[in-house]
């Protein structure tokens, strides 16, 4: 998602994104990993910058993007063209909702627009579920993407002994299954 989302900020201009994390460290996690990559690259691939800081990046082509905790205060107002949930299932289903409920209609009437929603999981008694199984479902319009614990590299039948070990049965289920 970082990729894609630093993509956007160099090569659509006057990108307008929102990071929303279940707190503002998960967010500000994901501006360190897009300057990562963006010092990384060529010099010629790079747009002017505005604006560095430890919560938003700024480029000269009038694309910004910006950490902020899930919260109506971070979305209201705003018009974005990309919104990034990050851990969506943490925070209380009620604000989640409420975010959702408010940056969803926003965001779409931006042609080109995108809303990506990761998390772990956390019960099937959640808006993060409830997008989820209905893109499954093709009732929505989203495109789920799921990884399986097996799928990481270096993960085998003894990882998961041991994080059963750590976690338990239920515990793994729900962080892994």
């Amino acid at each position: 998602s970082a990729i894609f989302l630093l993509w956007c900020l160099i090569f659509v201009p006057n990108s307008r994104i929102a990071i929303l994390g279940d707190k503002m460290a998960t967010a500000t996690e994901n501006i360190t990993k897009i300057k990562a990559m963006y010092e990384r690259l060529p010099f010629f691939l790079k747009p002017g910058i505005t604006t560095w800081n430890k919560s938003m990046i700024g480029f000269d082509n009038g694309s910004y993007i910006f950490a902020a905790p899930c919260n109506l205060a971070s979305v209201v107002g705003r018009t974005l063209t990309a919104i990034l949930f990050d851990e969506m299932s943490i925070p209380d289903d009620k604000q989640v909702r409420e975010v959702v409920e408010f940056a969803f209609p926003a965001v779409t009437a931006v042609a080109g627009s995108r809303i990506i929603c990761i998390s772990s999981p956390r019960g099937m008694q959640h808006v993060f579920s409830e997008i989820y199984h209905r893109g499954v479902a093709g009732l929505n319009g989203f495109a789920p993407f799921k990884v399986e614990w097996y799928q990481v590299p270096g993960r085998d039948e003894a990882w998961k002994a041991q994080q059963i070990a750590v976690l338990g049965q239920r515990g793994f289920d729900q962080q892994y299954g």
